[in-house]
């Protein structure tokens, strides 16, 4: 029995094999036609820039994420040294403009004045002898310069004494908030070494950042609300004090301040905020895009190359404006496009399959 199974194993094995090598060659043949296959699809897809549309409504409402700051932050010092007297602040403590805050020991300083005023009497008195006798000619000219030079170097360290014992006291500069305390009483602090933060929220500034295509057309921008998780059924009114020119490096957005008045409102800085900004009602939909992105015949017929389901369309466009030197605003005949090429459309062609490297950019329809 044991030599009839190994007579059928023998006899199999070898029409295995023999597949096994014949098949072989065939499999590799096909994988590196398949290859070829794709390599040329991918040839055929031409590789072009552009640049994602999203679409945004004339008078619709736009909402950007932000944070309340007060309308100025600043940092108190002294300017003379000393050990302090008086200083007896609390965080969170509001005063008033002018209001005291803290003093150096005057001690020193009111010595100083002192004798400041005895050398300008005494100087004073020198130069009045000096200005008689000089109208009689009884002393030279040189004496009487330097009598009328002690004089002015006198008042001058006069007006230095008083200044310095004034400088010994420091007094809220406007109606604000103490954020916080960096001394005790009767720590000796250096002269400019900052003591207190005080805070001014006469007003409320709003940080958020909003898209390039917003930032160049500022004119748009009809209102602007903004309203705070703290407080979801209030919207406060806002006005735009600051759009910046250099936009936020790892998003690309622009960053924009707002303010907000505030007598009695209460608000505080810190809080996460929602920016509302509505832009103006118009007849027409517009794209901002880069002016490469524009192509042009013989005729004046101008448009773009707008990308759809990976293959490209000609999108006849009428320029509205010139936003800059390089970005204009076009009025689009369709806006069926996920894609516009921003540059290079010379040499593509109706109906061409491409694919997309997307710039950082983003188009807004407006």
């Amino acid at each position: 029995m044991e030599q009839v199974v190994r007579y059928f194993w023998n006899t199999l094995e070898k029409p295995i094999l023999a597949m096994r090598l014949y098949w072989w060659p065939v499999l590799l043949l096909m994988a590196a036609c398949s290859s070829k296959e794709n390599e040329t699809q991918n040839q055929k897809a031409a590789l072009v820039k552009a640049i994602k549309v999203q679409s945004v409504q004339e008078g619709s409402k736009h909402i950007y994420t932000g944070i309340s700051a007060p309308n100025k932050e600043v940092a108190l010092s002294f300017r003379v040294s000393g050990p302090l007297s008086a200083f007896n602040l609390e965080e969170g403590q509001y005063l008033k403009k002018g209001a005291f805050m803290g003093q150096i020991d005057p001690r020193d300083f009111k010595i100083n004045l002192n004798k400041a005023e005895a050398s300008f009497e005494q100087r004073k008195a020198d130069r009045d002898r000096a200005e008689r006798l000089h109208g009689k000619n009884n002393i030279s000219q040189q004496q009487y310069d330097l009598a009328i030079a002690q004089f002015q170097n006198a008042e001058a360290e006069l007006n230095n004494a008083k200044n310095a014992l004034r400088d010994t006291r420091i007094s809220a500069p406007f109606s604000g908030f103490v954020k916080t305390v960096d001394v005790e009483k009767g720590e000796h602090v250096a002269a400019s070494q900052q003591v207190v933060t005080f805070l001014d929220f006469s007003k409320l500034k709003v940080r958020c950042s909003i898209p390039e295509a917003l930032a160049l057309n500022q004119d748009q921008i009809e209102k602007v609300t903004v309203s705070f998780e703290g407080l979801p059924e209030k919207a406060f009114d806002a006005r735009i004090k600051e759009i910046g020119r250099d936009p936020d490096h790892i998003r690309f957005a622009y960053p924009m301040i707002l303010e907000i008045d505030q007598p009695e409102k209460g608000l505080i800085g810190g809080m996460p905020a929602e920016v509302s900004v509505y832009l103006k009602e118009g007849d027409a939909n517009g794209i901002m895009l880069p002016s490469t992105a524009l192509m042009g015949r013989p005729n004046g017929e101008i448009y773009v190359w707008g990308v759809k389901n990976g293959h490209l369309e000609k999108v006849q466009v009428e320029v509205k404006n010139l936003a800059n030197n390089d970005w204009v605003n076009v009025l689009p005949a369709s806006q069926d496009s996920e894609w516009i090429v921003s540059a290079g459309g010379t040499y593509l062609h109706e109906g061409q399959e491409v694919r997309v490297k997307e710039e950082v950019r983003n188009v807004s329809m407006r």
